[in-house]
């Protein structure tokens, strides 16, 4: 099957994109997994996988892995199934099985990978999924912020700064494949506002025509069931809301849009950002007069916490191999 990514910072609209793909009739957008980053980042401790010891142990982790994401899918997969569908030892090879297994289970021919710092894997992507494409979508870091200090922890200090890292990566990302035709640039804001201008320029990127219910991706029952376990993704289980963008001008506060802008100001420039504030002082000088992160920091539901605590798990494991 052909596979295409987003690239994509948390908290900016990753799962949106990724879901109204998956209401196309062709694409299947599963909600994420994160394997290629768990392992081709670890890929090193599981040795030659061409010996059967290790490849054995690389089997076993991947379907420890896959069965303690975050969101739940239609299918779930025994080592001795990937063995018996895999065509060679690889990574990239044991990831397609899970993801083609799951598209044909909703009648779908082509993929859409979510992958939460897709920049930082992208030649080990590019190696192994030579036809894909990249669509890179950035989001106002101060929107971004926003929902970041409702939803995540560490408040808005945070927040910025894993913005300006993963807008470095992706920007870096997008020059090099641009001039190929790999790789689409799409803003957070042009999805929610001209949502339908915005798919019309993606579909044909990527290879395919624009359906009109793309525009219902939350009417789907999956999406349904997993907004409904997860804070986070509970927007995607209603309409569009235009009220999304801009919203940092209510929610926060003068010091911590000022920090925001500190930090992210050359990459929002790049991006067609407009500050709101004149370049002034430095992002340690204001930083002190952010609100604590502690009193902003939610509580997760203890569904939350199950999940975070099964995803650590696999991770923890993947993590503490010992290397051949």
């Amino acid at each position: 099957m052909h596979f295409d990514f987003s690239v994509c910072s948390e908290r900016s609209g990753s799962n949106l994109i990724a879901k109204m793909m998956n209401a196309h009739s062709e694409i299947c957008g599963p909600f994420p997994s994160h394997v290629f980053r768990a392992f081709a980042t670890q890929y090193y401790r599981y040795g030659d996988l061409n010996d059967d010891h290790d490849w054995k142990v690389f089997l076993e982790d991947v379907v420890f892995y896959m069965a303690r994401k975050f969101a739940e899918w239609k299918t779930t997969l025994t080592v001795e199934e990937v063995q018996s569908k895999v065509d060679h030892r690889s990574l990239a090879a044991v990831a397609r099985v899970f993801y083609e297994a799951e598209a044909r289970a909703h009648g779908k021919s082509r993929l859409w990978v979510k992958e939460n710092h897709a920049y930082s894997i992208a030649d080990y992507l590019i190696s192994h999924f030579p036809e894909s494409r990249f669509v890179a979508m950035v989001r106002d870091p101060r929107d971004m912020a926003a929902t970041w200090k409702k939803l995540a922890k560490g408040g808005v200090a945070r927040a910025a700064r894993q913005w300006q890292t993963d807008q470095r990566g992706t920007i870096d990302l997008h020059a090099r494949l641009r001039d190929i035709g790999r790789s689409l640039l799409v803003t957070f804001e042009d999805l929610v506002l001209r949502s339908e201008p915005t798919l019309q320029e993606i579909c044909p990127f990527i290879g395919v025509r624009y359906e009109p219910g793309m525009l219902a991706f939350y009417d789907s029952p999956i999406v349904v069931e997993n907004a409904e376990k997860m804070m986070s993704w509970e927007d995607l289980k209603r309409p569009l809301r235009p009220e999304e963008v801009g919203k940092y001008r209510t929610e926060l506060g003068e010091p911590e849009v000022r920090f925001i802008e500190s930090v992210c100001r050359d990459e929002m420039l790049v991006l067609g950002y407009e500050p709101d504030f004149p370049s002034g002082a430095a992002p340690e000088e204001l930083e002190p007069l952010l609100p604590p992160a502690a009193e902003t920091d939610r509580e997760y539901t203890d569904v939350e916490k199950a999940a975070y605590a099964r995803f650590h798990e696999a991770g923890e494991r993947i993590r503490s191999r010992e290397l051949y």
